[in-house]
C-alpha cells in the first residue's frame, strides 16, 4: 500500500520526522528515507535529532553502496538510491522517483503539498502509475494523525 499524506509544503518536515517516529516507535520495520541531496539528508538528519525534546528516532545517512546489514537503526537515509534490500517502508522526499520502488515493500509514503500545484500533478501521475501496478493507494490529510496511523497499522499489521 502507498499512503499519499497531504499537507502544507511548510509542515512538510515536521510532518515527516512525526510519520518516522511512529513508524520508529510502534512497528519492528526498516524505513527506507529517499532524498534528493546531500544538503537534504543532511537536513532531515539534523531534524530527526531535534524536532522533539522528549524523542529521538534511531537513523543513519548510508553512503553509496553501504548495506541495511548490521544496522541496528531502523530509519536509512539514502539520497537518490535505489530500494535497498530490507526496508520494509519507502518514503521518497520528493516526487522524482520510479514507483517500482513500491512493489516489493509493505508500505509507501508519498507526501503531497497542498500548495504547490506542480507538485500535485506529478503525484497525480504517480497515483495512476500506482493504478496501473495494481499497488493499492490511499489519500489522508497530515493533520488527521488518527486516520494515517490507522492506515499504517493496517498496513504493516498484515504482513
Amino acid at each position: 500500500m502507498v499512503i499519499f499524506i497531504e499537507t502544507p509544503y511548510s509542515s512538510r518536515e515536521r510532518d515527516v520526522c512525526d510519520i518516522l517516529e511512529f513508524l520508529s516507535d510502534r512497528f519492528d520495520c526498516r524505513v527506507q528515507l529517499i532524498s534528493s541531496s546531500t544538503v537534504e539528508a543532511s537536513h532531515i538528519d539534523g531534524m530527526l535529532w531535534t524536532f522533539k525534546k522528549e524523542s529521538f528516532v534511531p537513523h543513519a545517512i548510508l553512503g553509496p553502496g553501504e548495506s541495511v546489514e548490521d544496522r541496528l537503526e531502523k530509519v536509512l537515509i539514502t539520497i537518490d538510491s535505489p530500494a535497498l534490500k530490507g526496508c520494509n517502508v519507502r518514503v521518497p522526499l520528493n516526487v522524482d522517483f520510479d514507483v517500482e520502488i513500491f512493489k516489493n515493500c509493505d508500505l509507501g509514503i508519498v507526501f503531497v503539498f497542498s500548495d504547490d500545484e506542480h507538485q500535485k500533478s506529478k503525484v497525480r501521475n504517480i497515483w495512476r502509475e500506482l493504478t496501473k501496478l495494481s499497488i493499492p493507494k490511499k489519500h489522508v490529510v497530515a493533520v488527521d494523525k488518527h486516520l494515517w496511523m490507522s492506515l499504517i497499522y493496517d498496513a504493516l499489521s498484515n504482513r
